[in-house]
């Protein structure tokens, strides 16, 4: 129990093992990030399970922490629901952050309506882009944009970065596919691009066991798939990258891997969307989802790959600064948000 009304904690809450936007943002609005991920049960149930534990371990956590303010991620919808419930209790008022597969309607029109009531009792929405800012304000709702999360890696992190798990051919160019395996990446034609370029390397990146496992044993021999790497290991695998991946065959979705690249000074190649056009304005190449496509991208980045670096470079100070003014400007808003009953604020 806090001392007195004036002690205040926040709190990030995201349903998954690992989510480096939540940590980044957590730590930029002072929320102690909280990962809930209970082990997975066996038997068609397992995902339901897995939610009612988490929504028994969330619960729990803010009735013991009592937290001043709750961020939460919307992936899935209903850690968001909790936060309401909770926040009906006890007043507690909620932010959301939203994935942009939450604005997936084809896989979730059934949560529209309930998406559409958590976000006018929220105290404020986080979006990615202009597009999904429109839809939640014309909700009713209040949402500002946060598209680009630079990430903080280190110059101690990046020195100590290893590659033990994998072992890299320096004389043969490399390049990394961020993936976890989800419904909207390329994944085939990536592979098809790399069978058409025997002299690069592939790596691709996520837990083997969300992939498609015909995909993966028809793979070419120049395709490594790394499984989920710890952090260390991954970003050494990007710095000894000429260039990362990061693809998505849906509009208005941005690519946590190109931000990651971006931090770390590397190339991208991206979906050629408006949206990643506009975020990813220097240090990267943009490509149409078909193997020819994405083969052409490759090779040009590789023979423009010293360009694209400092254009990388440039383009990481200036949204570091610019996230920087971004966070100073919410933060009386976020401020005004403690101490003040949900109720208040709906």
């Amino acid at each position: 129990k806090r001392a007195n009304a004036g002690d205040r904690m926040r709190l990030f809450v995201t349903w998954a093992q690992h989510a480096r936007r939540s940590s980044e943002l957590g730590k930029r609005f002072g929320a102690r990030p909280v990962f809930v991920y209970p082990r997975r049960s066996r038997g068609v149930t397992s995902t339901l399970h897995r939610y009612v534990q988490s929504s028994i371990l969330t619960f729990r956590l803010f009735r013991q922490e009592r937290p001043s303010l709750i961020f939460v991620l919307n992936q899935p919808i209903f850690l968001v629901l909790i936060a309401y419930l909770y926040s009906q209790i006890r007043g507690c008022p909620y932010v959301i952050d939203h994935h942009s597969g939450a604005f997936n309607y084809k896989r979730n029109r059934w949560s529209v309506p309930l998406l559409r009531m958590l976000c006018r009792h929220a105290a404020l929405s986080f979006v990615t882009n202009e597009h999904h800012l429109k839809i939640v304000q014309e909700w009713g709702a209040s949402a500002t944009i946060i598209a680009d999360v630079p990430f903080e890696f280190s110059p101690s992190m990046t020195r100590s970065a290893r590659l033990t798990q994998i072992r890299i051919d320096e004389q043969v160019p490399s390049v990394v596919m961020v993936s976890t395996f989800s419904r909207d990446e390329p994944l085939h034609e990536v592979l098809e691009a790399a069978r058409t370029l025997p002299g690069i390397h592939f790596y691709i990146t996520g837990s083997l066991s969300r992939a498609d496992r015909s995909l993966v044993v028809r793979a070419p021999l120049n395709v490594t798939f790394t499984n989920f790497l710890p952090d260390d290991e991954y970003i050494a695998l990007l710095l000894a990258s000429k260039a990362v991946l990061a693809l998505t065959t849906r509009d208005h979705t941005l690519q946590r891997g190109a931000y990651e690249a971006l931090s770390l000074g590397r190339p991208v190649i991206t979906s050629d969307w408006p949206l990643l056009r506009e975020v990813f304005s220097r240090g990267a190449t943009y490509t149409r989802n078909t193997p020819k496509e994405i083969a052409e991208a490759v090779n040009s980045t590789l023979k423009r790959e010293d360009d694209l670096v400092r254009e990388a470079l440039l383009l990481r100070a200036e949204r570091r600064h610019s996230f920087a003014r971004l966070v100073e400007d919410l933060e009386p808003e976020l401020r005004s948000f403690e101490g003040v009953k949900i109720g208040a604020l709906s």
